[in-house]
């Protein structure tokens, strides 16, 4: 073997190995990228999901100033839709206002709490 051909070899050795670290290398980024959006999604959905619950459970307080005006049924909860809520709220975090559910829990005679008090649950579910 004379010394043109191993400069040849180490040649294409080394530019092949340069193509599979850059496409290594790239693929890797790639993946980092596509885990860093799916984390970025799922952290935005919690935190949207945290300020609907937050909105009803503040507009269940509102309500609860005069709570001869709530209709309770049969057995004494009052739910509230997300649509209930309206205004700009919902537009301005992006969700639809039906994935929200507010439930208001009279105690009455019998339950073991005192009558008059309430219990709030704020449901949001995409």
């Amino acid at each position: 073997m004379n010394i043109k051909s191993k400069k040849g070899f180490a040649l294409a050795f080394a530019i092949i190995f340069a193509i599979v670290l850059t496409a290594s290398i790239l693929g890797v980024w790639a993946y980092v990228a596509h885990l860093m959006r799916e984390t970025k999604v799922v952290d935005v959905r919690s935190k949207r999901g945290y300020y609907a619950a937050m909105a009803g459970l503040r507009y269940a307080r509102v309500l609860l100033r005069d709570p001869d005006g709530l209709v309770f049924d049969g057995y004494h909860n009052c739910l509230i839709e997300g649509d209930e809520l309206g205004g700009d709220f919902f537009t301005d975090i992006d969700i639809n206002p039906d994935d929200l559910t507010v439930t208001i829990t009279e105690w009455h005679t019998g339950c073991g709490w005192p009558e008059g008090e309430y219990k709030i649950i704020a449901t949001y579910s995409p």
